[in-house]
């Protein structure tokens, strides 16, 4: 064998060498992305079931909002008709005050009136003044 032989086996050799070290070092490589890429479908995975949890809330609460909103219409329809209720006794109450007051001029009724007048505008002044 000659020198010149020997020489190239021996690059060959060196060249093999590197090849097999270069080779091993991206095989690693491939083995860190192919983990990071099933971390990441993992985490996919897991945000779409995330998703899915919060489109099943969002769902739900939606349906109880429009619960809600009935529930308040109604409860608003049952107020407004307690306060015309409301009113209507106030009026007969103060008709039958001014009545008494015109007939009999008692203090008493005067004072019935005064009370009577100091409630009616502390509603007024807390936004809840009378509908006739």
């Amino acid at each position: 064998m000659s020198k010149d032989y020997k020489r190239r086996i021996a690059d060959l050799c060196a060249e093999r060498v590197k090849l097999d070290s270069e080779n091993s070092r991206l095989l690693k490589t491939v083995a860190k992305l192919s983990d990071e890429r099933d971390r990441f479908k993992r985490e996919r995975d897991e945000l779409i079931d995330d998703i899915a949890c919060v489109r099943e809330q969002r769902k739900y609460y939606a349906d109880e909002n429009i619960k809600l909103v009935k529930m308040t219409a109604l409860v608003m329809d049952e107020r407004d008709e307690l306060k015309r209720k409301l009113d209507e006794v106030v009026e007969l109450f103060v008709s039958h005050i001014n009545y008494k007051s015109s007939v009999a001029h008692s203090p008493k009724y005067i004072d019935m009136r005064h009370k009577l007048n100091k409630i009616l505008e502390s509603e007024k002044e807390n936004g809840y003044e009378r509908t006739n």
